[in-house]
């Protein structure tokens, strides 16, 4: 059922409705509610909406419950999907999720006004054997091409980063974790700006001004040389300066790992670790930064709010960290690879970072945030640093 035949059928059933759109906290226009619905209230999520919608209505329901009783610690509630393709998917991402919270929140799940039963929550095992590729290349042991290497002893410039993903084969160069070129095994350097916006306008007009003139939506292959000037170039005060205006979550966690933003006294050891949140492999998230003190390992999400605002990213950011954190404490095909790394991943705890609020309207808000992470079991920290 789409959201326009769920309307009609809580007409038919004379059942009250009303839209739970609150621009103040993110909630998306489309989130249906109605005060009871099988003894509780209800929240009703339209077939036609994108996957991530459907999955936040969890989060997105838990807080409105929770803005109108802020002495409130424990939910019952129900939630209706309009039947959809990828329903397996969301029942068994749903059921990792009721894991995390079944004591405190009792929830109720409808599709297409029929009660379902959530399956057993994900094991992981057959989905972990298939990572050992994908964890090969992020690995911490793993050779860096000889280039690299020179480009390194070079420079010396803590700033300067190379690290890889769990996506391609390749080396992304950062500094202060802004990326501008990636270099594969073979040497080969292919200049790739920052998604920031705003990152690589500054960068496409600060090298345009010494004489490069990119087209950054065409792959552009650079020479050793152009690209020790290139990177001359971004290191310089001027450059450097005007991206510090750019804050992403690469940036935070950059310098987080560099000591220069302070999260928690540990050591980092893994970043972008790939992880899944049901026994799918089609829906891949990452774990920004994996971090380790001497009696526990953490999890790291980095979120980026504009304006300073508790919205949708910083809740939604709860439920990404607390998945994360539940995969690599179940995934227990890939423990042993974690250990290797200096993780403990069954003690691995979820962290939401975000850099320190400084609205007199955020910081207001922190509390039912922090409310909302604990139903969750993750821990928020705000990154304290200059120049984020």
């Amino acid at each position: 059922m789409n959201t326009q035949k769920i309307l009609e059928e809580l007409q038919r059933k004379k059942i009250e409705w009303e839209m739970g759109a609150d621009l103040r906290h993110g909630f998306t226009s489309h989130l249906i509610r109605c005060q009871d619905f099988n003894g509780a209230p209800c929240f009703f999520v339209g077939s036609e909406l994108s996957f991530e919608t459907k999955l936040n209505a969890v989060i997105d329901a838990i807080y409105m419950l929770q803005l109108e009783d802020n002495e409130r610690t424990s939910f019952e509630f129900g939630l209706m999907y309009g039947g959809h393709s990828e329903q397996e998917l969301l029942m068994q991402i749903l059921a990792n999720l009721n894991q995390l919270i079944h004591e405190k929140v009792k929830l109720d799940v409808f599709v297409d006004f029929e009660r379902v039963a959530l399956p057993a929550p994900s094991n992981f095992d057959q989905l972990s054997q298939s990572l050992e590729s994908k964890l090969a290349l992020i690995d911490k042991n793993r050779a860096k091409p000889t280039l690299i290497n020179e480009l390194i002893e070079a420079f010396n410039d803590p700033a300067l980063k190379w690290s890889t993903t769990s996506l391609n084969n390749s080396w992304v160069g950062r500094l202060d974790g802004i990326q501008f070129c990636t270099v594969n095994n073979h040497g080969e350097i292919k200049l790739s700006l920052d998604e920031n916006p705003r990152a690589k306008r500054i960068m496409l007009e600060q090298l345009s001004l010494h004489g490069f003139d990119f087209d950054s939506n065409v792959d552009r292959l650079l020479g050793k040389d152009e690209l020790e000037q290139l990177i001359g170039i971004l290191q310089t005060e001027e450059t450097t300066s005007r991206l510090q205006e750019c804050i992403s979550a690469q940036r935070v966690r950059a310098r987080v790992m560099r000591k220069k933003a302070k999260l928690i006294p540990g050591q980092s050891i893994c970043e972008d670790l790939p992880c899944f949140w049901s026994n799918s492999p089609v829906y891949e998230n990452t774990a920004h930064l994996l971090f380790c003190d001497s009696d526990r390992s953490y999890a790291v999400h980095f979120e980026i709010s504009t304006g300073g605002r508790i919205q949708n990213n910083y809740r939604y950011g709860i439920l990404k960290t607390a998945l994360n954190a539940h995969f690599v404490r179940t995934a227990r095909e890939i423990h042993p690879w974690l250990e290797n790394q200096g993780i403990s991943p069954e003690s691995c705890l979820p962290i939401l970072a975000f850099p320190k609020l400084t609205s007199a309207r955020a910081r207001s808000r922190f509390s039912q945030l922090t409310a909302l992470a604990e139903l969750f079991g993750v821990n928020i920290v705000q990154v304290k640093g200059s120049s984020l």
